[in-house]
């Protein structure tokens, strides 16, 4: 049922027996869809209001649209409405369309909490009662729910609580509200009353002070007579101390690389420290870096030694004491950064609320280091350093260091956009045989895409027709995900003369979002067409015409893909694309979406995110286009001709891809730095843009790969391009790259791709590299030095705001772990 149809009935609908609230509530609502779904018998009806509804009164409400809508199926009236059984109920989706003028954003929030916590109930039955006995409160545009522990507040996140919280904010109160879930913070430490004053800034507190408050809790009391009491074990332990001193007492009696005690066996193995629980039996030993350091001396003379320590799965404090007057001095090499062995007890610390070691033997360890004992080594030419803004962790003169000791003779400096990691990579010293490639990773956009593909030569404008397509998809990637609807309309001499439209049965579920999005549920799809059958009367309705879609590399690539898997003939129609049209004949609009268009050109854009519909809408701005490319440049009579307006396109608006470009010979450099130049001064559009057409202008001395996933070789290969495209496009690089799959595990997690369709890339790679005898070189795309510091990077980019899934563990890999 379309709702403009269906509009008129609201205003027929006799109000007298609603609540004042949901009587308001209709005055100007709008319809925004009607939806039958006959296996769980009911129709959702989903209304634009005014004013909120509260949910007590939303069944009153239902009833009385229902029953003004089809009486039939209400159980009144004589007949059953045709396919519709008799009794169906009736769901609502209300969204408020603007908050209510005058009334505070924290009363609207504090009336609609009772209602967005039931309806929480129903969407998320884990969480069940949790959210009862909290009361939201708003900071800025932020609703702060505060959960009285880290436990609660995970199942609300694991169920997907803010992003559902927010939706039902949205829809209640009508303001674009974000949800945090919180905890609070931590109680104060008390005030210790020992020799030392306790800094705001300390990382370790002190078990020896003792509160003197007289209102300290007795379960704090008794946790911390128990922690003292292990304390003093280990201080009052003379015989072991005496033989780990070699009974000399003046410091001189520890062996070397022992900082306390005795040596531990190097066949104890050392425990994970995410693995140990407060309920381990007896002494453990752990291993790992020191990153925090603290001595201070305590009320009876002694000091306490604290220190953190990481083996990169968890961190522990670690803590002994030791007597200035009878125990050796600490080794100077004890210190942030060293790497330690430790063997001791574990204790829950009631100061700092922790699990604490309590350290019996400390020694200083060699560090694990990873060495290349490849025979023949790999070079890395693709890295990235802190250069990189906010992506990269690598230290330039660091990674020269480890490519020399690891026996690599070069390593290249591939940063986003820039080069100023040059200057410290090579004031390394580094042997004669050894080379630092530099290089960068440009941002470059092809200013020579043409408008239409294949075009037609010698057919006027006038006597085109035009098939002008969109489809819905599952996803954003052709060979994992599936085309859900295909929609087109012909336009021949300016009008539209006829349409198409089909849903595909898909091969995967639904996402809630995606369903959201386009209106499409999986009750629609229930009867839908296989995809062969779907997509052999698509074609035949497209026939030889040209075909036009808004950014069409994106439908072309799923089309083009599906056509081949199905049907196994390769797509060969002339195909425009209305964005690329839009940049040539439009080069004032800062933004080229097809709502920025439908504005600027005066077409209406009704149910958009549907096939039909949006191609419909594509095919009206097609013809505004037409009309300004007539009025405008009169020269252009053929279809041909179009590509002829792409040089009216602001580069810097256009989408940029990865490229590698290394320096080969000394000409390389000058033209690498003109490039970084230009494309900083000339055409930055959030980041620094190479066009396509200067690169190749400056390209003497300076050799080009295809970069990663998010370079356009890596691009068509995850739309499913045919062998001849990815020859075309390979044909441009100098090398291409190949990276391990892992670095795509995100796309794996999201469902976009699988494990053999990255390792199949993989092998089309090679493949192509044989054809068109191009070096194959694999590549790591390296951000971070080590494995464990993948964590880093991603609070880097979740500190700018990320929080999309991206590249996986990008470490500098030696060259069996590349192999």
């Amino acid at each position: 049922m379309s709702h403009p149809e269906l509009q008129p009935w609201l205003s027929r609908i006799d109000r007298t027996a609603l609540p004042p609230e949901a009587a308001r509530a209709l005055e100007g609502a709008r319809l925004l869809g009607v939806e039958v779904r006959l296996r769980s018998q009911q129709i959702v009806l989903r209304l634009e209001v005014t004013a909120r509804v509260p949910l007590s009164q939303r069944e009153a409400l239902a009833a009385v649209l229902l029953w003004a809508l089809l009486p039939e199926v209400a159980g009144e009236g004589d007949g059953a409405a045709p396919g519709l059984p008799r009794g169906l109920g009736v769901q609502l989706d209300l969204r408020l369309k603007a908050p209510p003028w005058g009334i505070p954003a924290e009363k609207l929030v504090e009336e609609a909490w009772p209602d967005v916590r039931d309806q929480a109930r129903v969407l998320m039955p884990r969480v069940n009662g949790i959210l009862d006995d909290i009361a939201p409160r708003l900071v800025e545009n932020r609703v702060e729910l505060e959960f009285a522990s880290d436990a609660l507040r995970d199942v609300v996140e694991k169920a997907g609580g803010a992003r559902i919280l927010e939706e039902l904010f949205r829809k209640e109160t009508g303001l674009p509200l974000r949800v945090a879930l919180v905890v609070p913070a931590p109680p104060e430490k008390p005030e210790e009353t020992d020799a030392f004053e306790e800094g705001p800034d300390s990382l370790f507190a002190d078990e020896e002070s003792q509160p003197e408050a007289a209102a300290e809790a007795e379960e704090e009391d008794q946790t911390l007579a128990l922690y003292q009491s292990i304390v003093q074990q280990q201080v009052e332990e003379p015989a072991r101390a005496e033989e780990s001193r070699g009974g000399s007492g003046n410091g001189k009696g520890l062996p070397a690389g022992v900082v306390r005690g005795r040596r531990i066996d190097p066949a104890e193995r050392p425990r994970p420290i995410r693995e140990l629980t407060e309920e381990e039996p007896g002494r453990v030993v752990i291993e790992g870096e020191v990153f925090a350091l603290e001595t201070r001396e305590t009320k009876t003379g002694k000091l306490l030694v604290s220190f953190a320590v990481t083996d990169y799965t968890d961190s522990l404090v670690c803590k002994f004491f030791r007597d200035p007057q009878k125990d050796p001095e600490l080794p100077a090499d004890f210190k942030v950064g060293c790497y330690v062995r430790v063997r001791g007890r574990l204790a829950y610390d009631g100061f700092s609320r922790d699990l604490n070691l309590m350290a019996d033997d400390v020694n200083l360890v060699d560090r694990p280091r990873r060495t290349d004992n490849a025979p023949e080594k790999r070079v890395e030419l693709h890295l990235h350093t802190t250069m990189s803004a906010m992506d990269a962790l690598c230290d330039p003169e660091e990674v020269v260091k480890r490519a020399v000791a690891w026996g690599h003779k070069a390593v290249a400096i591939t940063d986003h956009g820039v080069v100023q990691a040059f200057p410290a990579a090579s004031h390394v010293a580094v042997p004669e045989d050894f080379r630092v490639i530099y290089g960068m990773e440009a941002y470059v956009v092809d200013d020579a895409t043409p408008v239409i593909l294949r075009a037609p030569q010698g057919l006027a404008l006038r006597d085109a027709e035009w098939v002008v397509v969109d489809i819905e998809t599952t996803g954003f990637n052709a060979i994992a995900d599936d085309i859900i609807e295909l929609g087109a309309v012909k336009l021949r001499g300016g009008e539209i003369v006829d349409r198409f439209q089909s849903f595909v049965r898909p091969t995967k579920a639904l996402s809630r979002e995606l369903q959201e999005l386009t209106g499409i549920t999986p009750e629609m799809l229930e009867n839908a067409p296989e995809p062969a059958e779907a997509l052999r009367a698509f074609f035949e309705f497209c026939g030889d015409g040209i075909l036009v879609a808004h950014n069409a590399s994106f439908d072309y690539g799923f089309l083009r893909y599906n056509r081949q898997k199905y049907l196994g003939e390769d797509l060969l129609n002339p195909v425009l694309d209305t964005l690329m049209l839009a940049r040539s004949v439009l080069p004032h609009l800062r933004r080229f979406g097809l709502d920025a268009l439908t504005r600027e050109l005066g077409v209406p854009l009704e149910n958009h995110h549907r096939a039909d519909a949006d191609a419909r809408t594509a095919a009206l701005v097609l013809q505004k286009l037409l009309d300004r490319v007539a009025q405008e440049h009169p020269e252009v009579t053929q279809v041909a001709h179009l590509n002829r307006l792409a040089a009216n396109m602001n580069v810097e608006q256009l989408k940029p891809h990865h490229v590698t470009i290394l320096v080969q010979r000394q000409a390389g450099v000058k033209n690498l730095y003109k490039l970084v130049s230009r494309s900083h001064l000339e055409y930055f559009n959030r980041t620094p843009r190479v066009p396509r057409t200067l690169l190749e202008e400056h390209r003497e001395g300076l050799l080009i790969g295809s970069a990663c996933l998010q370079g356009a070789l890596g691009q068509a290969l995850l739309r499913g391009a045919s062998d001849e495209e990815l020859d075309e496009i390979a044909a441009w690089y100098d090398f291409l790259e190949v990276q391990p799959p892992s670095n795509y595990r995100s796309l794996v997690q999201e469902g976009q791709v699988t494990e053999a369709q990255l390792q199949e890339m993989v092998r089309r790679v090679i493949a192509l590299g044989e054809r068109l005898g191009k070096p194959v070189v694999a590549t790591g795309d390296v951000h971070f030095l080590d494995p464990h510091e993948e964590i880093l990077r991603t609070i880097l980019k979740h500190g700018i705001g990320w929080r999309e899934a991206f590249e996986g563990p990008c470490y500098f890999r030696t060259t069996e772990e590349m192999l």
